[in-house]
């Protein structure tokens, strides 16, 4: 399965069928809030299960991420 189709599904299961929004802002307040989460919290198995944060600070000479949440919602990672 493919980087944006695992986020698409994640982000469906633990938002979209979770929640039934009132309002746009609600939903993006939601959204922002599962966001953190998900960057800060949550181990990635691409990255030998362990969070963003501490896979950006095991790597910090190597590696860094680019947290930019475009329209589409995709996070780049770069390297040096």
């Amino acid at each position: 399965m493919g980087i944006l189709e695992r986020f698409n599904r994640i982000y469906r299961t633990e938002v979209l069928d979770l929640y039934l929004f009132n309002n746009l802002e609600q939903a993006r307040k939601v959204t922002e809030e599962w966001l953190t989460s998900y960057n800060n919290e949550k181990p990635h198995e691409a990255l030998n299960n362990i969070t963003q944060i501490e896979y950006k600070t095991l790597n910090k000479e190597y590696y860094f991420l680019l947290e930019s949440c475009t329209k589409f919602g995709v996070f780049t990672l770069l390297t040096k």
